[in-house]
């Protein structure tokens, strides 16, 4: 006979099996007392109807829907509220074997659940169209129907359901255009429509849902311009347009969507310059503009995105040094800068990018030595600098898997020829493959030969100046007989002599970068006096500082003003002339057409008129020369004399500087007190 408290087990287990709570029953809502959750309410006579037959068309296994059970009992992913079916999940269920082999699906008794607010059916295969009736469930908040093989257009109707929050029908076939009943749904938070093969443009209508927070239309075939009224989405934080056709220009409107967080355009056909706007994006962690045809510089604004992590911009013509202002961007994890027309020397600072693990910087035009900070980068898992220009020997204790083919570098297998490397740096007026002078390298190796380095400069310093001079006096006396014979000078009535472009032909290929107009008056402010530094007779001298801190020389010239065979002559000279007493020409500015502009390297000491003679007062200290010993008058009298003979013996035909009463203001000194001569530049 069987005990009381046995009775009691085997009826609670029969009551559990026969009353269908196997899979139906809700979780204790209170594990601490043992509080058992109610049993829902019975599913209402019509909506069961509707489940059961939705149940029927689907073909969904028992295990998950149990014949003869309640729905809200039992099935797994129905929730209901009230005896009313409010979600349905059919994401993760299987059909049986024979609904596997059907090829179409009834959902039209979705119709008969009047409460259904969400239904998902991600990833269940319902290879059919998107019903228009869908539209009629005006409860619905969440509607994701992707991967289910969907077909044919986006019903219109969609845009009635006024509650829809979310609505994903992604990674389908659909085609045709996004309706314009969209921008009917004001609530919506998250639209996704991207792996399709929707087209058309983007039309401004999608403004108008303006709780947007993301906007996914990747992975489509959508063309014409980015519309600018997408910047009123004041809550957007992911917009993604990658992987389309879309065109035009970057509206400078994103630059409004401050609450951004992710932006991926790439694999567009993108032109322009990035607007300054998008430094305003100071949430931003993620910005890929990848593949498009972005020309221009790199924004200053960076540091306003502190929270950046992912910056990828290869794939673009993108111009110009990589500025300083990268290095502040401390949570970088991702820096893609690759196959772009970056050219200059690397910031030393990306040493401060403590974070980035993926640093590709390759098919560039960095130039260069390889900066030692860079060994600094511990995180690094990724370094590619590959098919640069990079020159010297690599730092020790890089990132051992860093790829650095194709560049300049010594005992560095598959690396350019050398001659490449020898007329790219020509191109810029740089010296590639030599040392400092022999004479230098002896005045610096050490104190053994101090003395006598000192007794031979203080013999032969003398001699030095001496020469200069006589070959100064030479040239004057030269230049005075030349102004001696009758001439023809430019003037309004005679301007045959006069540069005109039109009669010019200009092979700017070796004439270092092609700076625009605007890089420049930004890098003189604007041609201020404060930074004229000389008015000469071929041009005026304007200091400046490009991006990246660069200091330079702008050299101005009214065309009008101007001898045209003295031009042209220059124009030869620097595509033809290579020499480390040469002051270096980095480029060149020809966009307009009654001014032309050089740029060329900055030497901090001045010339050697103002080296040998003692400066105006008051000056910045940093601008006063300290007086000049008999070593560093010798360096700079060999100096003078290797220019001057790589001009009469070197150059063919051999050239002369063309006023010699400016012969010492011609003569340049570097920061390390080292002669260059500056060609067609002297005072007036």
């Amino acid at each position: 006979m069987l005990q009381p408290r046995c009775i009691a087990f085997h009826l609670l287990v029969a009551v559990y099996f026969f009353s269908g709570w196997a899979e139906g029953v809700k979780d204790v809502s209170n594990s601490s007392t043992g509080i058992v959750s109610p049993a829902p309410a019975p599913t209402a006579r019509g909506e069961a109807m509707a489940m059961r037959h939705l149940r029927y068309s689907l073909r969904i296994r028992d295990f998950y829907w149990p014949r003869g059970s309640d729905p809200c009992a039992s099935w797994r992913g129905v929730q209901c509220e009230g005896g009313h079916v409010t979600g349905i999940s059919l994401s993760g269920l299987k059909r049986t074997l024979l609904g596997m082999s059907q090829s179409t699906f009834d959902l039209n008794f979705l119709q008969n659940l009047p409460f259904l607010r969400l239904l998902n059916a991600s990833k269940f295969a319902l290879p059919s169209e998107i019903p228009d009736w869908l539209g009629n469930l005006s409860k619905l908040e969440v509607l994701d129907l992707s991967s289910c093989s969907l077909n044919g257009s986006i019903p219109a109707t969609l845009g009635d359901l006024s509650s829809l929050q979310v609505l994903a029908l992604a990674k389908n076939q659909l085609t045709g255009i996004i309706p314009a009943t969209f921008g009917n749904l004001s609530n919506l938070r998250n639209l996704d429509l991207s792996g399709n093969n929707l087209k058309g443009e983007l039309s401004a209508f999608l403004s108008n849902a303006v709780n947007l927070i993301s906007l996914d239309l990747s992975n489509n075939s959508f063309v014409g311009p980015i519309p600018g009224e997408l910047g009123k989405l004041s809550k957007l934080e992911q917009l993604l347009l990658d992987k389309n056709s879309l065109g035009s220009f970057l509206p400078a409107a994103l630059g409004d969507l401050t609450s951004m967080q992710t932006l991926d355009l790439n694999s567009n056909n993108l032109s322009g310059s990035l607007p300054l706007t998008l430094g305003n994006m100071e949430n931003l962690t993620t910005l890929n503009l990848a593949n498009n045809n972005f020309s221009g510089l790199l924004l200053q604004q960076m540091p306003h995105w502190s929270k950046l992590q992912q910056l990828i911009l290869n794939g673009n013509s993108l111009s110009g040094q990589v500025p300083s202002a990268l290095g502040s961007l401390t949570n970088l994890l991702v820096l893609h800068l690759a196959s772009n027309k970056f050219s200059g020397i690397l910031p030393t600072n990306l040493s401060d990018l403590v974070n980035v693990k993926s640093m590709t910087l390759s098919h560039n035009l960095f130039y260069g030595l390889v900066p030692s900070t860079l060994q600094e980068l511990k995180s690094l898992s990724v370094l590619d600098l590959s098919d640069n220009f990079f020159n010297g020997s690599l730092p020790a204790g890089l990132f051992p898997g860093s790829v650095w083919d194709e560049n300049c570098l010594s005992s560095v297998p598959r690396q350019r020829p050398f001659q490449d490397c020898h007329d790219f740096y020509a191109a810029r007026g740089l010296a590639f493959g030599s040392q400092s002078s022999p004479m230098t390298q002896n005045i610096t190796r050490g104190s053994k030969n101090k003395h006598l380095v000192a007794i031979l400069g203080g013999v032969f310093g003398g001699l030095g100046l001496v020469l200069v001079m006589a070959v100064c006096v030479v040239v004057f006396i030269k230049f005075e007989r030349k102004l001696s014979t009758p001439r023809q000078t430019t003037s309004p009535v005679n301007r045959e002599a006069a540069v005109s472009t039109a009669d010019i032909v200009v092979n700017t290929s070796q004439l270092g970068e092609a700076f625009s107009l605007s890089q420049l008056q930004h890098a003189t402010q604007g041609f201020s006096p404060i930074n004229l530094l000389k008015a000469g007779h071929s041009g005026d001298l304007y200091r400046g500082a490009l991006d990246g801190g660069v200091q330079v020389v702008v050299k101005r010239i009214q065309v009008a003003t101007m001898n045209k065979d003295l031009f042209i002559q220059e124009l030869d000279f620097f595509g033809k002339a290579s020499h480390t007493r040469l002051v270096p020409l980095l480029g060149h500015c020809f966009e307009l057409e009654r001014e032309k502009f050089f740029v060329y390297r900055y030497m901090p000491n001045g010339d050697l008129a103002q080296a040998l003679h003692k400066k105006v007062v008051p000056s910045p200290p940093g601008e006063i020369l300290q007086s000049l010993d008999w070593i560093t008058r010798l360096k700079i009298a060999i100096g003078v004399a290797e220019g001057l003979s790589y001009l009469h013996h070197e150059c063919s035909p051999p050239l002369i500087h063309r006023y010699a009463k400016a012969c010492f203001q011609s003569i340049i000194i570097n920061s390390q007190i080292s002669v260059r001569h500056f060609l067609f530049s002297s005072t007036g």
